[in-house]
């Protein structure tokens, strides 16, 4: 009987390390319980043995760290600079409203290369959201987060309601991915449509139009 904690002090190679320590407690009746602030790849499950007596079994999922890059185009896929982006947990960004949670701090902030490409380093297994916070000039910036979701070491995105083009050296967007990036790189295309600039409230043209 007494109270444990299970550290994580050396993760696997390629995997991220748990996000916080494991504590559990053994009561003198023999019950297993997780206490304090568990972390979310910490499971508890139980068995039933022949002889009745009860096998805790402590569980820890490593998430498999994945190299993400952003890949910024116009519509026919040219590369463009200028354009700069903030990257969020999912959990810390408010998609109805369309802007981070209040005291949400982003995980990386950057602006692309003259390749167009934005480095988002490695990801463990998640949901992310991506903001463009200025647009190259001349485009109009994308209107809502990019959703990013990191699964069993693969990478799925959408643009607004549509699935974005996710590339790697081994899938069917590999002619997509642009040279020069480490190995293993999950490229996603984000893209701006060109901008358009409006006639002004009270400019020349309204002049004439109030003499006719």
């Amino acid at each position: 009987a007494g109270t444990y904690q299970l550290r994580e002090v050396g993760p696997l190679s390629g995997y991220g390390a748990l996000s916080g320590h494991i504590t559990f407690t053994v009561s003198s009746t023999g019950n297993v319980s997780l206490t304090g602030n568990i972390p979310a790849e910490a499971t508890l499950s139980q068995e039933v043995q022949e002889d009745g007596s009860l096998l805790y079994t402590l569980g820890v999922v490593n998430s498999r760290l994945v190299k993400v890059s952003v890949w910024k185009t116009d519509a026919g896929y040219n590369p463009l600079t200028g354009a700069e982006f903030s990257l969020y947990k999912a959990g810390d960004y408010d998609d109805a409203a369309g802007s981070p949670n209040n005291g949400a701090t982003a995980i990386l902030t950057g602006a692309v290369g003259n390749n167009g490409i934005l480095s988002l380093g490695t990801l463990i297994s998640g949901e992310y959201r991506l903001v463009e916070t200025k647009a190259p000039t001349g485009y109009t910036a994308i209107d809502s987060a990019v959703k990013i979701t990191v699964r069993n070491g693969k990478v799925t995105a959408f643009q607004g309601t549509a699935p974005s083009v996710v590339s790697t050296k081994t899938n069917e967007n590999a002619s997509h991915l642009v040279s020069g990036q480490d190995d293993g790189t999950w490229q996603i295309r984000v893209w701006n449509s060109t901008g358009y600039e409006l006639p002004s409230t009270g400019g020349p043209g309204t002049n004439f139009i109030f003499l006719l």
